[in-house]
């Protein structure tokens, strides 16, 4: 059975790789419609995205949806691995 990983660690047992299966896929799991390099408004759609990720965290929605190699590239960034070394620090002090 197929896994989703970061590194060492499994997220999502069972569920694979996500693929770009296009429009006509009856798969549910899977993505139908981005195209990255397709330019929409004068920005390319990988371009929107990375819009469309900054305002889901500046008005701290709970939910947003992109192609996972976006969200995984997202946790492997530095700004995210100082801030969760940070906010784990913090709450082992807090909880000491």
């Amino acid at each position: 059975m197929s896994t989703i990983t970061l590194g060492d660690q499994e997220y999502v047992k069972g569920i694979g790789t996500i693929a770009d299966e296009g429009p006509k896929s009856k798969n549910s799991l899977t993505f139908k419609w981005y195209k990255p390099e397709l330019v929409v408004g004068g920005k390319t759609l990988r371009e929107q995205l990375g819009f469309a990720i900054s305002k889901c965290a500046e008005i701290g929605a709970d939910v947003m949806m992109s192609p996972l190699s976006v969200i995984t590239a997202l946790l492997n960034h530095p700004l995210t691995n100082s801030g969760l070394a940070k906010f784990l620090s913090d709450h082992k002090t807090a909880n000491a």
